[in-house]
Order: C-alpha cells, then sequence, then structure tokens
C-alpha cells in the first residue's frame, strides 16, 4: 500500500507518493486550481488513486498552525479539506502533520544546495514541501509492519 502526500494551497496544492513499502516519498506534481475549489483537488486526488491501482491507503496533510498554537486561517481551510476528504473517501486514513516551516525549508535548500532562483522555486516548491512532509510522517509517524 501507498501514502499520499498533500500540501494544500488555496490555488496551488504538492502531491507526493510513498512507494509500496512506504519507505521513500516522491514528489508527483503541482497541481493548480481554481481557488479553494475542493472539488478539483477531489478529482485530482481519485485520478492519482487510479493511476496508482487505488494502492493508496493513506492521505498525510499538511496542517498549518501559528507559531504561538492558535489556528490560521489557512488551519481552517485544512480542517474544512479533512472534512472534505473524509466524506470522499471513508476508506482512506487521514492524517494531519505539522507543517510548520516545510515550504520554508523546502525553499532554503533549493536556494542553498541546489541554487535554484525565484520562478523555478514557484514551479515546484508545492510538490517538494509534499515530499518533505510525507518523507517525515514515512521516517517518524508511520507505524511500520
Amino acid at each position: 500500500m501507498r501514502v499520499l502526500g498533500i500540501d494544500l494551497g488555496t490555488r496551488h496544492t504538492g502531491f507526493a507518493i510513498s512507494d509500496s513499502l512506504k519507505l521513500i516519498a516522491s514528489s508527483l506534481e503541482n497541481f493548480d486550481h481554481d481557488e479553494k475549489d475542493f472539488n478539483q483537488l477531489i478529482i485530482k486526488i481519485k485520478q492519482i488513486q487510479e493511476k496508482y491501482n487505488n494502492e493508496i491507503d493513506t492521505i498525510v496533510i499538511g496542517y498549518p498552525m501559528n507559531l504561538n498554537g492558535s489556528k490560521s486561517e489557512m488551519t481552517k481551510l485544512v480542517e474544512a479539506f479533512i472534512d472534505k476528504l473524509n466524506k470522499e473517501f471513508q476508506n482512506l486514513k487521514v492524517i494531519k502533520i505539522n507543517e510548520q516551516f516545510s515550504t520554508i525549508h523546502t525553499i532554503s535548500i533549493l536556494k542553498s544546495q541546489h541554487k535554484i532562483k525565484g520562478s523555478k522555486i514557484r514551479k515546484i516548491k508545492d510538490k517538494l514541501a509534499a515530499t518533505y512532509l510525507l518523507q517525515n510522517y514515512l521516517d517518524y509517524g508511520c507505524k511500520k509492519s
């Protein structure tokens, strides 16, 4: 089985997928969608499920919190999307993972280690943030069987 990683944005969402052993996260894509359009995202997730022969049993989604622990507008958006995921994909486990600084960390690596600049970063940062979140889950949060 596999795990799908999601870095939800208001208009751009990144997707990553694990291997079947749930050891390695790989970037899938940045998906551009209408602002806060969950239906487009649900359709995209169904396409990804189909591509991977319905092997996905878990969705890991970045859960943003303010530094003081309070909820932001983005937190509320993610919670609403999680509700939609739970209704649409009742057979999948949906797990929230702290995404504090995941995009910042990803951008920092792209700039410092790979010398990638502005416009190129914007094109790949969301899927790489999803990959970062998913790999953290696979390394630290996923119980191996």
